[in-house]
Parts: structure tokens; C-alpha cells; sequence
């Protein structure tokens, strides 16, 4: 899956590299790539479901009768949805204002302090599936959270800024590039055994530390 998507979204990212990365040749270039992506997302998250429909089965655990009916499943999450994105408009907000007090470039702020801030319910939800010993499900959130914002977020970004315009391409430096391909590589390395080691966690975090570090020296394109 990541060498997939690492391959198509190389077709824009490439040509970005010389001339004006923001020009509309690059923009039209993405859309066949976002598409692609998302078919891809949909193939993965539906593999996915199956897998853990089978899983479920095979176990012969019988499903609650006090769990939720789809009806208000689906309206509570879109509740959920409306406050969450209300609050994140708010703290992109904040964010920018402190970013810009500080000094802090903007590709740093949303690519280090943004995805910090806005993903620690989630990773903080992990660690603590992880400190009851369900490392599998914990794993499995970190690592989907990270393909939903790859094959899901982004692409459809990209398709809807064409209803605002100017569209905007996939068009990534070549730092950037190459934390998102080694971050994938090295998770996928890690994970091929079925086995988390402290050991592995500690090279996790330094990893991030040596991308952030990156990114801030990098600063805006």
C-alpha cells in the first residue's frame, strides 16, 4: 500500500521540483492521482472490515445487546464530527498566532505542532489501549490514523480545491518526500515480525525527533 502511493503520488511531486510547484499544469496532473488514492483507501478500508468481520467470527464472541443501533451511531458521530471540526478551526487559529509570535515557520507549525495537537486524542487513546496490553488495536490506530490522512485526507483536499480555486497540487520537497517514504518504510520494517520491543518505540520517537528537526530547518518552501 505505502510503495503504491508513494509511486503515484511521485507523478506530480517530481515535476514540482523545477519551475513554479504551484502551477496549474501540476494541479490537473493531481486529480488521476487523487483518484487513485482514494480508490485505494476504499480497497484497503473494505479489505480491512472484511478482515476483522472474519476475525470476530472465528472467535464466537456474540455481539452485546446494549450496543448502539446504526441510526444513533452515525448521528452521534456526525455530532462528534461538526464539534470536532469547530474546535480545530479554532486551534489552527491559535496556532497561527503563536507559530508567527515565536517565529515559527508555517510548514513546521502545521507539520509538526498541527498534527501534534490534533491527533493526541487518538495516539492518546492508542497508549492507553497499548498500556492494557492490547497492542494489536493500538497499533492499528496509529498506523490507520497515519493512511487516513495519506489516502484520504489529502487527496480529497486536492480534488475539492477545485471548487474554490486555485486547485492545489500534490507538490511536496524533497524533504518532505523523503520523511514520508522512510516513515513508511521503517514502520513497515518494525511491524513485518508481529512484535513491538521497547527498544523499537525508543527509534520510533528519535526518528520523529530527527524529522521535526528537518522540517524546522527547512522552513517554508
Amino acid at each position: 500500500m505505502d510503495g503504491t502511493r508513494n509511486a503515484a503520488t511521485a507523478i506530480p511531486i517530481v515535476p514540482s521540483w523545477t519551475g513554479d510547484p504551484e502551477r496549474h499544469a501540476l494541479a490537473v496532473v493531481t486529480m488521476p492521482v487523487g483518484v487513485v488514492l482514494l480508490l485505494l483507501y476504499l480497497i484497503v478500508t473494505a479489505r480491512g472490515l472484511r478482515r476483522h468481520a472474519r476475525l470476530h467470527e472465528e472467535s464466537g464472541e456474540e455481539a452485546g445487546e446494549e450496543g448502539w443501533s446504526l441510526a444513533v451511531a452515525l448521528m452521534t458521530l456526525g455530532a462528534a464530527t461538526v464539534v470536532t471540526a469547530l474546535i480545530s478551526e479554532t486551534l489552527v487559529h491559535s496556532l497561527h498566532t503563536f507559530a508567527h509570535a515565536v517565529g515559527l515557520s508555517e510548514f513546521f507549525t502545521a507539520a509538526v505542532i498541527v498534527a501534534i495537537v490534533g491527533n493526541a486524542a487518538e495516539h492518546g487513546g492508542a497508549i492507553v489501549i497499548a498500556h492494557r496490553g492490547n497492542l494489536p488495536l493500538a497499533t492499528e490506530i496509529a498506523v490507520s490514523s497515519s493512511a487516513q490522512v495519506a489516502l484520504l485526507v489529502t487527496p480529497v483536499v486536492a480534488l475539492l480545491s477545485w471548487l474554490i480555486r486555485p486547485a492545489l497540487p500534490l507538490s511536496f520537497r524533497p524533504v518532505e518526500l523523503a520523511a514520508m517514504g522512510g516513515a513508511a518504510a521503517l514502520v513497515a520494517l518494525l511491524l513485518a515480525d508481529g512484535r513491538g520491543r521497547r527498544w523499537e518505540g525508543w527509534l520510533l520517537v528519535a526518528v520523529y525527533a530527527g524529522v521535526a528537526v528537518g522540517f524546522f530547518a527547512a522552513g517554508d518552501r
